[in-house]
């Protein structure tokens, strides 16, 4: 019995020891199949987040290619609809209204000198004399031999008028009163030719004295005293400074629009341009000049206070009428290409090139006459580098020099 017992006994705790053998194991074997998983799991988890990575750099990729570029940098005006007079504009020339060379009429020793150059005359006044006292004498001597000729005619005629009497009396013959006749008609002519001659040396006494034509300013003096002068020498240039004229070529297409008594107005830089100096059309030449198809104009120009000077340029205006429904943009907005004239339109953050009609300029404004609407925005900083459908950035505030991109 107790044998029986026995063997149960070490059956039993066998089997539990087998028992716990096996659980150890399995709990072995359970901790490494984890281990195990783990690892094989790793290189599936290192490539779900590579692609999740790619996927998010893409994701970037994409947002960044769908963002709009930055586009240009413009300034822009709204232009406005406006009414200019119709103007011509072009470059002339100040010439003095009247100009004369003074010379010498007789030929003297020049003795007085009463003017220098810049100095101003009037008309009539003596600006020098040549050798008076050798005009005076011959005067004289002219008109001591108009006496002599006067003389001698009288006498002539009283011996006329005896003959005449004594042929009706039979006491002289034909030929004594034909003689007596011839006798008092040659002295008639001489007495003619020494009135003449006394006009012609008093023509020279008075031409001796050189005087002002008309009233002006000495520019240039040629003689001084005691220069021996020939009848026509030079002696001093005179030119009118009250007022001007102005020589101007126009374009022929403006022919039709101008008139003599058309009021023109004139800048010159010497002045200012605030200075606006205004005259009248005096002269519009009858032809064209085929080579440059343009035609000259002159108008007097007012100069009392001799600010202006012959020789300088001005730039001359003529109104010629009213300009309806017109655009002003400032000169950079209006740009040449293929010999057309364009702007560009901005709207919506995107320009169009827009084809317009340029009337004229006038200083940093360009006068356009067709292709544009009232509201619209005009690019004025920046074109230069815009094609039509650019992108673009409107910028405010203060003013750079040069275009951002």
């Amino acid at each position: 019995m107790k044998k029986i017992l026995l063997v149960a006994l070490i059956v039993v705790v066998v089997g539990f020891g087998y028992g716990c053998k096996g659980e150890k194991e399995k709990d072995i074997a359970v901790s490494s199949q984890p281990s195990q998983t783990s690892q094989d799991s790793q290189p599936s988890q290192t490539s779900q987040n590579s692609q999740i990575g790619q996927a998010s750099s893409g994701e970037k990729g994409a947002d960044k290619s769908k963002s709009p570029a930055p586009g240009f940098k413009v300034r822009t005006v709204a232009v406005k609809s406006v009414d200019l007079p119709l103007s011509i504009i072009a470059v002339g020339t100040l010439e003095p209204n009247e100009e004369v060379m003074v010379s010498a009429e007789v030929s003297a020793k020049l003795t007085g000198l009463f003017v220098d150059e810049g100095d101003e005359v009037a008309r009539d006044q003596a600006l020098v004399v040549l050798d008076e006292e050798k005009f005076v004498l011959e005067r004289d001597r002219a008109g001591a031999e108009l006496d002599q000729r006067g003389a001698e005619l009288a006498f002539a005629e009283k011996d006329l008028v005896r003959k005449s009497g004594l042929l009706r009396e039979g006491t002289v013959s034909q030929e004594d009163y034909d003689s007596a006749l011839s006798r008092r008609d040659a002295l008639t002519s001489a007495l003619a030719a020494a009135k003449a001659e006394l006009l012609l040396k008093a023509r020279e006494l008075a031409d001796s004295r050189i005087r002002a034509p008309f009233s002006g300013t000495i520019s240039k003096r040629y003689v001084s005293v005691g220069s021996y002068v020939q009848e026509g020498d030079r002696l001093f240039r005179l030119i009118d400074m009250g007022s001007l004229k102005v020589f101007a070529t126009i374009p022929e297409r403006f022919l039709g629009r101008l008139r003599p008594g058309q009021e023109v107005t004139l800048t010159v830089g010497t002045t200012g341009e605030d200075k606006i100096y205004s005259g009248l059309i005096y002269f519009i030449s009858p032809e064209v000049d085929p080579k440059n198809r343009s035609f000259e104009i002159k108008a007097r120009i007012k100069n009392q206070k001799k600010e202006l000077r012959p020789g300088l340029f001005a730039e001359v205006t003529i109104v010629t009428g009213i300009k309806k429904g017109l655009f002003l943009v400032p000169e950079g907005g209006v740009l040449t290409r293929n010999d057309e004239t364009i702007v560009f339109v901005e709207a919506g953050g995107k320009v169009e090139m827009r084809s317009v009609d340029l009337l004229e300029r006038r200083g940093a404004m360009a006068v356009i006459s067709s292709g544009l609407k009232t509201g619209e925005l005009v690019v004025i900083e920046g074109a230069y580098d815009l094609d039509d459908g650019a992108s673009v950035r409107v910028i405010v505030g203060e003013r750079k020099t040069g275009t951002q991109n």
